[in-house]
C-alpha cells in the first residue's frame, strides 16, 4: 500500500463532511483574549481549558507519530493551531454555518477548530492538510478523506453518509471539476466509492490518485485503466440512481 495510506490510516473514525480550504485567517499572532501554547509538536493559540489542550494535544500527536509520516513535508515541523472556546464561537467568529467544525489555511500554515472538537473532526482537518500540497483536484482530497477509514475497516456506509438519498451529478463533469464537491457531486463520489469497492477496486484507486505521477489527471484515465477501458457501467449507474433519485419528489395533488 501506498506510504501515505499507512500514514493516515493512523486515524480510523469515519471523516464527515465538509471539507473546506479557508484562506481569510490572521496570523496566530493576531490580538484578542487568547492564550498560547506550544510543545514539540504544535503551537497554540487558543481557548481551552487545561484538560482540552491535553486533549487535543495528545490528538494532535498521535497523528503526527503515525508510522513513516513525513512531517516536514506533510505538516511542518511544528503544526499551528487555532481553537475557539466552542463550536457556536468558532461558528459565528468566522460565520459559518452549523455544519462547520474546523478547516485549515494553508498560506498561513494553520489548523483552526474549537477546543472540545470531535476526533474524527480534528483528523479529517488534519488530513486534508497533509494532502494540500499534493497535485490533486478538490474532489480527489476529499474522496481520500472519506474513504481511507473504509479502507482500515470501517463500513463503506460510513462515507458520504450525508448524501445518501441526494440526486447524483452526472461522473464526467465531477471528475473534470476542481471545486470544493457540492451535494450532488458528493453524491457522485459515494456510488464511485460503492462501485470500485464492489469490484475491489477502491483501494488500488486510492493508491494511484496519491502517486504522483497520476495524481494530476481527473481520474478518468485511472478509472479506465482499472476498469479495462469500460466505465460504461459505472456512468450508467449513476444516470440511473440520478433518475430514480428525480423521481421521487412528487408535487402536491400527485400519485405514482
Amino acid at each position: 500500500m501506498a506510504r501515505l495510506i499507512v500514514c493516515l490510516l493512523a486515524f480510523v473514525p469515519a471523516l464527515h463532511p465538509i471539507a473546506v480550504e479557508y484562506d481569510l485567517d490572521r496570523p496566530l499572532e493576531s490580538p484578542g483574549t487568547w492564550r498560547y501554547h506550544q510543545s514539540s509538536h504544535f503551537y497554540a493559540q487558543h481557548r481551552c481549558g487545561e484538560s482540552q489542550l491535553q486533549a487535543i494535544g495528545r490528538r494532535i500527536q498521535r497523528f503526527l507519530e503515525a508510522p513513516e509520516r513525513q512531517r516536514a513535508a506533510e505538516l511542518g515541523p511544528v503544526l499551528q493551531v487555532r481553537l475557539y472556546a466552542s463550536a457556536a464561537d468558532y461558528r459565528k467568529n468566522l460565520k459559518f454555518s452549523k455544519y462547520r467544525d474546523g478547516h485549515y489555511n494553508r498560506r498561513l500554515g494553520i489548523i483552526v477548530s474549537y477546543c472540545d472538537v470531535p476526533a474524527h473532526r480534528l483528523a479529517e482537518q488534519m488530513t486534508l492538510y497533509a494532502l494540500a500540497d499534493k497535485p490533486l483536484r478538490k474532489w480527489q482530497r476529499v474522496f481520500l478523506a472519506e474513504v481511507i477509514p473504509v479502507l482500515a475497516g470501517r463500513n463503506l456506509q460510513s462515507a458520504f453518509d450525508d448524501v445518501g438519498k441526494d440526486k447524483p451529478a452526472a461522473l464526467l463533469p465531477v471528475l473534470y471539476s476542481n471545486h470544493w464537491p457540492g451535494r450532488s457531486e458528493r453524491a457522485t463520489l459515494r456510488l464511485l466509492a460503492i462501485h470500485l469497492a464492489d469490484r475491489q477496486l477502491l483501494e488500488p484507486f486510492v493508491e494511484r490518485l496519491l502517486e504522483a505521477a497520476a495524481a494530476d489527471d481527473t481520474g478518468l484515465e485511472l478509472l479506465e485503466s482499472l476498469t479495462e477501458g469500460n466505465i460504461a457501467p459505472l456512468a450508467e449507474s449513476i444516470a440511473g440512481a440520478a433518475a430514480a433519485n428525480g423521481n421521487k419528489t412528487l408535487r402536491k395533488g400527485q400519485t405514482k
